[in-house]
């Protein structure tokens, strides 16, 4: 694609590093997961400016993380009728955001272009965050069974829990959290058709499966192939 075109696709943080809703005021760290689109963009084009803008967008993330790991949230005025969230709330919220971090931590640490790069202050920011990084992972790991419970009817969101556990534990050298990866897959591909599909919602919402589908693509870009679910995954796509 012309580099004009991906431009326009770009996710844009402001100054501050806010990204989607928390553009006009933070709400909670969900709601940076477009963090994803920059290290795909810093990594296809080896592009130095994406990479910072990344780097800016996580760094403003985990200045809202809370001491057990957990991020804060700021319900904005004009939702505060719907009260407060669950923990299940919360937890997904964490675990999407999670997903995003870690594909693109995987991303980076596989990239020859970043791999090459000499050591700067972008490097030393990043691996500042390194400790932060490992107590989010932590946290997430104790809301996993809260997850399997709350994500039970969807497999697209129990891939992205997959994704949130085994990308942090492929970056994190965590073995734990890389198995806790591999039950989420498990539990997702126990609600996939023999065809292939994924029996979203008791079979009503196909629509998800194109987002199934993109999770899957990334599971296999980091799953040894000979990983058990490996084959299973790739029929979905």
């Amino acid at each position: 694609m012309p580099t004009d075109v991906i431009d326009g696709l770009t996710k844009e943080p402001t100054a501050e590093g806010a990204l989607g809703r928390n553009r006009d005021g933070y709400f909670h760290v969900r709601f940076q997961v477009d963090i994803a689109f920059l290290a795909s963009y810093a990594v296809r084009l080896n592009s130095d400016a994406a990479l910072a803008k990344f780097i800016l967008a996580a760094e403003y993330s985990f200045a809202r993380q809370k001491p057990a790991g957990d991020f804060e949230l700021v319900i904005p005025s004009n939702l505060a009728y719907l009260g407060q969230p669950t923990n299940g709330d919360l937890s997904s919220g964490i675990s999407f955001f999670t997903a995003a971090l870690g594909q693109s931590l995987v991303l980076l640490q596989q990239s020859t272009w970043y791999k090459n790069r000499p050591a700067d202050q972008l490097t030393t920011r990043l691996n500042n965050l390194t400790a932060k990084f490992q107590l989010g992972l932590t946290y997430l790991k104790t809301q996993a069974e809260i997850l399997k419970l709350y994500d039970a009817d969807a497999p697209n969101r129990l891939l992205f829990d997959a994704v949130a556990f085994y990308s942090m534990g492929s970056f994190l050298n965590d073995a734990q959290a890389k198995a806790i990866g591999v039950e989420y897959i498990e539990l997702a591909l126990a609600q996939q058709n023999a065809a292939g599909f994924y029996t979203e919602g008791g079979g009503f919402d196909s629509t998800y499966n194109g987002v199934s589908i993109r999770l899957a693509l990334v599971l296999l870009g980091i799953l040894p192939i000979q990983e058990p679910v490996y084959e299973r995954l790739r029929k979905s796509v």
